[in-house]
């Protein structure tokens, strides 16, 4: 078996309707508002990238047992009741203790979730809003200029982007209705996170420019609204060879054709023909009802793939009744 296994985040944003509980678990208040909290989450805890058993010993459990037992480590959730003999002891100041942690799967959307921490809590499970996919094609470029107002966005820039992105999340989360359960996502202010896949992808390939591109923004001319903003890969091949959208933010239907010309112009110097986005089916409905209507663009969308298809799962550790909920299956968090 080889597969990615579960990490945790660098840092994650989460709305709790119990803030002393949160406060308890996860540490920093991000603002007064009681439902807003951040989760700080060194980057060298992100603990197992990959799993990888010798056939010799396949099917005999070992891999689902191991990774059951990893819940434990990372939560404050109960031991495990099973033995494996003197487990070294892991200091909360070393590896802070976390509310859930997130999971890619190469090997389908079941077998992370039967490696769970109790009889009554799943391990990593796959959520069908979070694993949809959107296909579309890439045409000549009409122009090479952008339109007016937008501009693109480079390595440098990502930093102070991540910011602005982070206080957006932050506002959307203090508006969702957190009576029934707890919601949470990354934190797009994690140092290295939204650049992840824009700077592996160029270590895989020759730059289309010198400085390359990675995102595209829109500032409007009322300085009380949000920017639009994406951020892009042009090709990244451990997630497929295509362009790759990884983050939307603040896209409008009437925006989407501006966006996809500016996509033209980088696409086709980098010689891809199809174009690539995660999770908006549940999240962005009406976008993708405009994507689907460029008829020239013929787009596919659907669930992905079951072997490498980069299933995301989630596994929770709050309290069961809080059933946490991740709430953002865009691409920039792979890993």
């Amino acid at each position: 078996m080889s597969a990615p296994a579960g990490y945790l985040s660098d840092e994650m944003i989460w709305t709790d309707k119990y803030m002393q509980d949160a406060r308890h678990t996860c540490g920093k208040a991000l603002s007064s508002t009681r439902t807003q909290i951040k989760w700080k989450i060194p980057s060298f805890t992100q603990l197992l990238l990959l799993s990888h058993q010798n056939h010799t010993f396949a099917r005999n459990g070992y891999a689902t047992r191991l990774l059951s037992l990893l819940h434990h480590q990372l939560s404050n959730l109960p031991p495990p009741p099973y033995s494996f003999g003197s487990l070294p002891e892991v200091s909360a100041t070393t590896i802070p203790k976390a509310i859930g942690s997130m999971l890619w799967s190469d090997v389908g959307s079941t077998f992370y979730s039967k490696c769970t921490s109790s009889s009554d809590r799943p391990g990593w499970v796959v959520e069908k809003p979070l694993v949809t996919e959107l296909i579309w094609k890439i045409l000549p470029p009409q122009s090479t200029k952008l339109d007016d107002g937008w501009e693109w966005l480079y390595l440098d820039d990502l930093p102070s982007i991540g910011a602005k992105l982070s206080n957006a999340a932050k506002l959307d989360l203090s508006k969702r209705d957190t009576s029934q359960k707890t919601l949470f996502q990354h934190d797009p202010a994690s140092e290295g996170t939204l650049s992840f896949i824009p700077t592996k992808g160029m270590w895989q390939r020759p730059l289309i420019e010198d400085p390359e591109p990675v995102g595209l923004r829109f500032i409007p001319s009322d300085s009380q609204e949000q920017e639009t903003i994406i951020i892009f890969s042009m090709r990244m091949i451990n997630i497929g060879d295509r362009l790759l959208i990884t983050y939307i933010h603040n896209l409008s239907p009437p925006q989407l054709p501006t966006v996809l010309k500016a996509m033209d112009i980088l696409g086709h110097k980098a010689g891809q023909t199809e174009g690539w986005i995660w999770g908006l089916s549940a999240s962005r409905p009406n976008l993708v009802k405009t994507w689907q209507g460029l008829e020239d663009r013929q787009v596919k969308t659907g669930q992905r793939q079951e072997i490498d298809g980069h299933l995301l799962g989630v596994a929770w550790y709050g309290p069961l009744e809080e059933n946490g909920e991740l709430i953002d299956g865009q691409m920039w968090t792979w890993a």
